[in-house]
């Protein structure tokens, strides 16, 4: 009997090609801009050579759109722009030889700044997309409530965090803040108070850490926080001074809510971020169980 050969699931080609294009985007995005421009003008010539010679048998005006879009994305507006006349430039001495007459010349010289402008009109498109595409991404990193970083946004860091301690072997810490009683809070005086509260506890922890710290809500009542590059005898300072800090405004503002904090010092840097979590997770709740309004802390 003879077999058929299936290939791939489309989902996997699919999922393969996207992943092949995050590489390359990747890739391209780390580069400075004196390296995409060089790679635009690259490009930029060898098409207008290749114009040059076949613009009469096939158009390759088309083309001239790769770097002009290259540029626009992973530069600036205004080098976009640049590479737009540069390539209605191009694309006018690419047909020089053709040209003949004074109308020929008028003809040509207007169909060019078409083009050039179509290309102007890409970039500005281009920009925008662009534009609004990192705000939607910053939203999503974002927790509405309170406009600190949202759970998502701190596993991106923490991982990164990770893999440059794994390099530098420098510690780094982690932090759970657990707020004791906020339940009695909200039944008590209602989902707008403990909104408020939520909303002053994150504008008290963003006052009292450092400016290379981050800091999250993750979810609910829990706060997590990152210090790079701090062991145990530096934390601990930090800490008592953020704690302080929110328990005089719960003080202020006559609320019993208290911390139960678990704080994780990574000497030897995890394999993930889910170990790492796990670990300060524990430190969180032993705290809780040990009576609330506690510290405790690990090193690892």
């Amino acid at each position: 009997m003879a077999q058929t050969r299936s290939g791939p699931p489309h989902g996997n080609i699919n999922q393969l090609v996207k992943i092949r294009i995050e590489r390359v985007s990747d890739f391209l995005s780390k580069r400075g801009t004196a390296f995409i421009t060089a790679l635009g003008l690259v490009i930029l010539i060898i098409t207008g050579i290749a114009n040059t010679f076949v613009h009469q048998k096939l158009s390759l005006s088309v083309f001239y759109l790769v770097p002009v879009c290259l540029v626009t994305w992973y530069t600036t507006r205004y080098l976009g722009i640049l590479f737009a006349f540069l390539g209605g430039v191009s694309l006018t001495l690419s047909h020089y030889e053709t040209i003949v007459t004074y109308r020929q010349w008028i003809a040509h010289i207007w169909n060019s700044l078409g083009t050039v402008f179509f290309f102007c009109l890409m970039v500005l498109l281009l920009r925008l997309l662009k534009s609004r595409l990192e705000h939607e991404k910053g939203l999503a990193q974002l927790d509405p409530l309170t406009g600190a970083a949202n759970r998502r946004s701190f596993y991106t860091t923490l991982s990164n965090e990770i893999e440059r301690s794994k390099r530098y072997k420098h510690a780094f810490t982690v932090v759970f803040i657990d707020l004791d009683n906020f339940k009695e809070v909200n039944d008590k005086h209602g989902h707008q108070t403990g909104d408020q509260l939520l909303r002053l506890t994150t504008e008290k922890l963003k006052q009292n850490i450092r400016t290379c710290d981050f800091m999250a809500r993750f979810g609910g009542d829990e706060f997590s926080i990152l210090f790079p590059e701090t062991n145990k005898e530096r934390i601990s300072v930090l800490i008592s001074r953020i704690r302080f800090a929110i328990l005089d405004t719960m003080k202020e503002n006559d609320w019993p809510v208290t911390l139960s904090i678990g704080v994780a010092t990574f000497q030897n840097p995890p394999d993930t971020v889910d170990e790492a979590l796990g670990d300060v997770d524990r430190l969180m709740y032993s705290a809780k169980r040990k009576g609330k309004d506690m510290i405790e802390y690990g090193v690892y």
